[in-house]
């Protein structure tokens, strides 16, 4: 018997949303709101828009979160635990948008609309000069024609006058992806002058399933107050790993950031086409680099960051590496 993607997905977004609704019903939470643009760099190709809101309910996780933890080894004791529920959409085209025939040797135009939920856990004594933070997170979308890419690209193109998107009739067709993913973070602090700290942040972390399946390794930097209070700022897998969850503090906080990521890919839906059925896919890399440097400040409940990330070309035929920034805003309430 065929089952749908609808018949999947449709039931797992709500039990999400419906989770959420439970967990904020006169509970206070942080809001998390996430988009990712190549537009402010002033290109318009590849990994071209992402959009993703969260939701950190303040209660104490329910019990079964702590028995996953206790399922994968991992101490839920050792730390504070948080959970993420999310839902997000992702947008890819080939560089060259506006034609309307196929173009074998360019990246394939794809939509990626999911829901996801995380545990994380983070660490419990904020002034240790040494701490490590987890999050896993499990992720179920749908690529294809019903992601709504296609009518979502060409609406928000029309809205801002630029060229109308002409080639989504080729794109990725439909298809049911979910995704388990891991990391782990190992945080070094050293108080400099003047009030501010110096982070350093290795990172390893594992992706497993569909739309993508990788290792990576990566290793942050920021320098400002009070840095213990967050885990990083946010981003949309596969970017580098972080959370929008944050701790208040002093009325005015900031803080600057860069950092390096390495990606060994086996496979990633958007290039290698989908699992499933013949779809348009390209010769990819196995071997991804990231780049990213930006900045943030909050203000009592309230922070904002950005970040310009530079990546590494993804495929044979690739004229020029990627570039986009990456905003974020998150909000207690």
């Amino acid at each position: 018997m065929k089952i749908s993607w609808k018949a999947a997905f449709v039931p797992s977004v709500l039990w999400l949303v419906f989770q959420a609704a439970g967990a904020m019903a006169g509970e206070s939470g942080i809001i998390s709101l996430q988009v990712e643009n190549d537009g402010v760099v002033e290109l318009d190709r590849h990994y071209t828009h992402g959009m993703q809101i969260s939701y950190f309910p303040l209660s104490e996780p329910p019990g079964w979160v702590v028995n996953s933890l206790l399922a994968v080894g991992l101490d839920p004791d050792d730390g504070e635990l948080a959970v993420e529920y999310a839902l997000g959409h992702t947008i890819f085209t080939p560089a060259d948008f506006e034609n309307p025939d196929p173009q074998p040797d360019q990246r394939p135009w794809a939509g990626h609309t999911y829901a996801s939920f995380a545990i994380i856990r983070k660490p419990e004594n904020r002034q240790a000069l040494f701490q490590t933070g987890d999050k896993i997170k499990l992720t179920l979308g749908h690529v294809g024609p019903d992601s709504g890419a296609a009518s979502a690209q060409k609406r928000m193109h029309a809205l801002i006058g630029s060229a109308e998107p002409k080639g989504w009739q080729h794109q990725i067709g439909n298809e049911t992806t979910l995704n388990l993913h891991y990391f782990r973070k190992w945080m070094y602090y050293q108080q400099t002058y003047a009030g501010r700290d110096i982070e350093l942040a290795p990172m390893l972390g594992v992706a497993l399933g569909s739309p993508y399946t990788y290792a990576t390794t990566g290793l942050s930097w920021r320098w400002g107050a009070d840095l213990q209070r967050d885990f990083g700022p946010p981003s949309i897998q596969p970017n580098y790993p972080g959370s929008g969850y944050f701790l208040p503090g002093t009325p005015w906080n900031w803080y600057l950031m860069a950092g390096v990521e390495y990606r060994h890919v086996v496979y990633n839906l958007f290039l290698d086409g989908p699992v499933f059925r013949d779809g348009p896919s390209v010769n990819k890399y196995s071997d991804v680099a990231d780049l990213f440097v930006g900045a943030a400040i909050s203000y009592k409940k309230v922070r904002f960051n950005y970040m310009t990330v530079y990546r590494s070309k993804e495929f044979r035929g690739q004229e020029e590496r990627d570039i986009f920034g990456s905003l974020n805003l998150s909000f207690y309430f």
